[in-house]
């Protein structure tokens, strides 16, 4: 690029970047001046002059958006010119060679605007569903949860429920039984939920631990009664357990892990793939952990169970301040066989307890709870 006599009369500067031998791969920014027989590519006191005749004029960079000038006079210089308003320059149109090539390239470049457009609605199209559904995945859930039959979800626990049966430690011992059912009796006047059928069992697993099935079954370690100091823990457990049925979260656990193109199809109406999937998965609902929004939702909810049962709820405070006070003796004394079995799956934060406090301190009614023994 080298020095020549500009025009006195000043021209329209286009913006522009040059690319040349001198630094190959590095753009040069200057300006385009469109003149009556050649365009000239101006960086301060240099000037690349290309001539008109002979000029090629296509479009490109990295999305087709600029208008690219080389010329044989000038070997390895290629000049982009990103103001492509020059392409109507009274000068340019004036030229019947450039003329014809600057309507290739403008069409050119409306039709890769028009391509660009499509393709970003496509995308949208495409793309936009799939973030709501993300985003909205647990309200997703929630209500592919409600269109599974309960019915179904019943025989799936029941299932379940014949591998824990398997195992030999489900006990008919009629003194623990007896005392589940004087607890569970009340509790039950308090939930307003008439779709599940509830079975409450007694395991002879010294583990403190609990745990509910989809469709109703509920079983207590023994290990958890003899732990428990009152009866009102015992049902606040059960109240938290009770709630994980009717809130049904194992289904809504398993539908969550899902594919989202599972959840599009039983969205849409097609429910096989999805029931498929929450069979082959029910393996795995004896260890599932429920996420810390299912916790929640099962503490308030169970709360509100044993409110409506006039059964203290301040008993899943005690039980879980209890077992907060078991995981520093076991952090203390080491691994205790896995005592807190419990505690693993439903984590007894102090955040929890703290939750669960405010809760009673919010309670307008503290009077007629109806002691369980």
């Amino acid at each position: 690029m080298g020095t020549t006599n500009q025009s006195s009369h000043p021209a329209r500067l286009y913006a522009a970047k040059a690319f040349g031998p001198p630094n190959p791969g590095t753009p040069l920014p200057g300006g385009l001046e469109v003149g009556s027989e050649e365009v000239r590519f101006v960086r301060g006191e240099e000037c690349l002059e290309l001539p008109l005749l002979g000029l090629k004029l296509e479009m490109g960079g990295w999305d087709s958006s600029q208008a690219v000038l080389t010329h044989s006079d000038c070997p390895g210089w290629s000049v982009y010119v990103t103001d492509l308003s020059f392409l109507e320059d009274p000068l340019c149109t004036a030229h019947p060679g450039l003329k014809s090539q600057a309507a290739v390239a403008s069409r050119k470049k409306n039709g890769g605007r028009k391509i660009w457009i499509l393709a970003a609605a496509v995308s949208l199209v495409l793309i936009v569903p799939i973030v709501l559904l993300v985003m909205n995945r647990g309200r997703l859930a929630r209500a592919l949860a409600e269109k599974v039959p309960v019915e179904w979800e019943r025989q799936l626990g029941d299932r379940v429920f014949e591998q824990v049966q398997a195992k030999g430690d489900i006990t008919d011992d009629p003194e623990s039984l007896a005392r589940l059912k004087r607890i569970t009796v009340p509790l039950l006047k308090g939930i307003p939920e008439a779709r599940f059928t509830f079975k409450f069992h007694v395991s002879r697993d010294t583990n403190i631990n609990a745990f509910a099935l989809p469709g109703g079954h509920v079983v207590v370690n023994s290990g958890l009664l003899t732990a428990a100091r009152r009866s009102e823990e015992v049902a606040g457990v059960l109240a938290h357990e009770i709630a994980h049925v009717t809130q049904r979260h194992s289904i809504r656990s398993l539908i969550g892990s899902a594919g989202l193109s599972l959840m599009f199809q039983a969205l849409v109406g097609d429910q096989s793939g999805l029931l498929g999937t929450l069979t082959s998965g029910s393996q795995f609902l004896l260890q599932q952990k429920y996420s810390r929004d299912f916790e929640r939702e099962a503490d308030d909810v169970g709360w509100e169970y044993l409110i409506k049962a006039k059964i203290d709820p301040r008993g899943m405070i005690e039980f879980f301040t209890v077992l907060k006070e078991l995981e520093k003796s076991n952090a203390a004394l080491g691994a205790m066989n896995g005592a807190l079995n419990f505690a693993s799956t439903h984590p007894a934060s102090q955040e929890r307890i703290d939750r669960l406090e405010a809760k009673w301190k919010a309670t307008s009614n503290r009077l007629g709870f109806q002691p369980l023994e």
